[in-house]
C-alpha cells in the first residue's frame, strides 16, 4: 500500500472519531476490525478504499452539520441519562424477553438435529456452507445470530442497574450457550462479530468509564472462540497453522472481491452503470423466493467465477467502495462514499437521541452491526435484509410482551414520543 492511501485512512479515522466522539461505535469499529486488510491491499485497490473511506468520513461530518449533532455533548448525556425501559412492566418485560430466548433457542437445536452440527463435521466449511443452503436456514440463523444475542443485551441493561451474583452466573450462562450455538454453525468469526462487536458498541454507548478489562475480555473471548473453530475446520491444533489462517482470511481473502474488480473486472468489461445494484437487488427477492429465477449478486457471481466447481454459496468482499467503483469509477466512490457516510451518521445520531432505554437501545446497536456488515457486502441488499430482520425480530418481542402481560392486565409501552422527530429534532423532542 502507497504512501498517500495509508494517510487518507488515517485521516478519515481521524474525522470519524471527530463525529461520533465514540472510539467504539460502529463506524469506528468497522475499520479497527478491516485496517489489516486495508494495510496489506495492492496500491490501486487501496486508492479506492481511500478515496472511499476520506468521502464517508466528510459525509458523517455532513450529517452532523444536517441534524445538528453535537457527538461530544449528547453522548454525554446518554451516558449520564437514567435507564429507561420500553416495557413498562420490566418484570413482564423479561418474561417475555425470556420465552423469546427459549423459543430461538428450541428452533435452533431443531435446525442442527435436521442439519447436523457444522462445527463436528469432518469438512466444516463444506458442512457449513450445505447447512446454509438447507430449508429454512436463512430464519434460524437470524434467531442464533440476531434474536438471541439482542435478548441477551436486554436482560444484560436491566440487570446491569443492579447486579448481583445470581444475575452475573445467569447472564454468564447465556453469554456461553449462544457462543456455542454461534460457533456450532462452522462460521469462525460469528462470535465476535455477533456477540464481542455489539457488546463493544453498547458498552461504548452509555458507559460513562470504559472498562478496559471488559473490552479485552470480550476481544480474548472472541479470539479464543475463532482459533477454536478455525482448528476444528483445518482439523489442526498447530497454533502457527491456525494464525495464518485467521489472517490471511483477515488480511488477504477479506478483499479478494475488491482487488478481483479493480485489477480485472473493470479493465475488461468497464463500469457497469449501475447494473450490478439491480441484480443484487433482484437476488434478495430470489432469496426470499418473490421470483423463480435464480439470480446472484455482484459478491456471490466473483465468488463462484473464482472457485468455479467448488463454489459452495460464499460471497467474495467486494466492499460498497469496491461496487461503486465497478459502476460508476471514481467519482461514483467519492459521492457514494459521502451519501453512504450521511446514512450511517444519521443511524447513530439516531441512537444516541433515543435515549438509554434497555428494549430499544439494543435493538439499535444490532441494527447497526449489520449495517456495518454491509459495507463489506452487497450494500443495499443487505440493508434491507437487517432492517426486515431486526424489525421483525423487535415485533416478535413486543407479541410475547404483550401476550405475557394478559395474566397481569398490565400492558404498558413506554416509547419515546415523535420518534422520527429524533433524528431532526434532537433531544427537544
Amino acid at each position: 500500500m502507497s504512501e498517500w492511501p495509508i494517510a487518507a485512512v488515517f485521516l478519515a479515522i481521524a474525522l470519524m472519531y471527530l463525529a461520533t466522539r465514540n472510539l467504539f461505535s460502529y463506524q469506528m469499529m468497522f475499520y479497527w476490525m478491516s485496517l489489516p486488510g486495508i494495510l496489506a491491499l495492492p496500491p490501486r485497490a487501496a486508492a479506492v478504499i481511500a478515496a472511499g473511506t476520506l468521502a464517508r468520513a466528510i459525509g458523517m461530518l455532513a450529517g452532523n452539520r444536517i441534524f445538528k449533532f453535537n457527538p461530544k455533548r449528547e453522548l454525554a448525556r446518554l451516558r449520564k441519562a437514567p435507564l429507561t425501559s420500553l416495557f413498562g412492566s420490566v418484570p413482564v418485560g423479561l418474561y417475555a424477553t425470556g420465552f423469546v430466548i427459549v423459543l430461538a433457542t428450541a428452533v435452533s437445536v431443531f435446525y442442527f438435529t435436521v442439519v447436523g452440527v457444522p462445527l463436528l463435521a469432518e469438512e466444516v466449511g463444506t458442512a457449513r456452507m450445505l447447512a446454509k443452503t438447507a430449508t429454512g436456514s436463512w430464519i434460524v440463523m437470524r434467531f442464533i445470530r440476531l434474536v438471541i444475542p439482542v435478548m441477551i443485551f436486554i436482560c444484560y441493561m436491566h440487570w446491569r442497574q443492579k447486579f448481583s451474583l445470581s444475575r452475573y452466573f445467569r447472564l454468564a450462562g447465556l453469554f456461553m450457550g449462544v457462543a456455542f450455538l454461534l460457533s456450532a454453525t462452522g462460521f469462525k468469526g460469528n462470535v465476535l462479530m455477533f456477540l464481542a462487536v455489539p457488546g463493544v458498541i453498547l458498552t461504548g454507548l452509555i458507559s460513562e468509564k470504559i472498562s478496559l478489562r471488559l473490552m479485552v475480555s470480550l476481544g480474548l473471548a472472541a479470539v479464543v472462540a475463532a482459533f477454536i473453530v478455525t482448528g476444528a475446520m483445518a482439523q489442526t491444533t498447530d497454533f502457527r497453522v491456525i494464525f495464518d489462517l485467521l489472517w490471511n482470511r483477515l488480511a488477504l481473502e477479506s478483499y479478494n472481491g475488491l482487488i478481483y474488480i479493480v485489477y480485472y473486472l473493470v479493465p475488461t468489461q468497464g463500469f457497469q452503470g449501475g447494473a450490478t445494484f439491480w441484480s443484487d437487488f433482484m437476488s434478495l427477492l430470489y432469496k426470499l423466493h418473490l421470483v423463480n429465477a435464480p439470480v446472484k449478486n455482484v459478491a456471490a457471481l466473483i465468488a463462484s467465477t473464482q472457485l468455479g466447481r467448488y463454489y459452495l454459496g460464499e460471497q467474495a468482499g467486494v466492499y460498497v467502495e469496491g461496487e461503486l467503483y465497478l459502476n460508476f469509477g471514481m467519482t461514483g466512490v467519492v459521492l457514494g462514499g459521502a451519501i453512504v457516510g450521511t446514512f450511517l451518521q444519521a443511524l447513530y445520531v439516531f441512537t444516541v437521541r433515543i435515549g438509554k432505554d434497555a428494549v430499544l437501545l439494543p435493538f439499535l446497536v444490532m441494527l447497526q452491526l449489520g449495517i456495518m456488515m454491509s459495507l463489506g457486502s452487497p450494500f443495499i441488499p443487505m440493508v434491507i435484509d437487517y432492517v426486515v430482520s431486526t424489525t421483525l425480530a423487535f415485533l416478535l418481542l413486543v407479541f410475547a410482551y404483550v401476550f405475557a402481560s394478559v395474566p397481569f392486565r398490565q400492558i404498558k409501552l413506554r416509547y419515546p414520543r415523535r420518534v422520527l422527530g429524533l433524528l431532526w429534532e434532537g433531544t427537544r423532542s
